[in-house]
């Protein structure tokens, strides 16, 4: 059975919450200026998604991230590119 159309809304936020803790964990304020998905297979109940970051590019202002999702059994079920705007404004902590 193919997960209802909520759970790939479910999905896309899991993928936004990396993409906001990955570039602000090197400290600096950043904010997302393009995103992508794709959607390559259908979720099924049951199924555990692990989630694999990778920081491909990080410069004084620009950050490239991909993201890919698997399931349990191995299969990319989405693949996610993200690029933030890295600011001069530190986090305060």
């Amino acid at each position: 059975m193919d997960l209802p159309l909520h759970t790939a809304g479910l999905l896309i936020r899991l993928l936004i919450v990396l993409l906001l803790l990955l570039p602000n964990s090197h400290g600096r304020k950043s904010v997302s200026v393009e995103t992508s998905i794709s959607h390559t297979v259908a979720l099924r109940e049951g199924d555990e998604i692990i989630a694999t970051a990778e920081q491909v590019s990080i410069t004084d202002k620009i950050a490239v991230y991909y993201i890919s999702i698997t399931n349990h059994l191995g299969k990319t079920v989405a693949l996610f590119k993200g690029t933030v705007y890295r600011t001069s404004r530190n986090w305060e902590l």
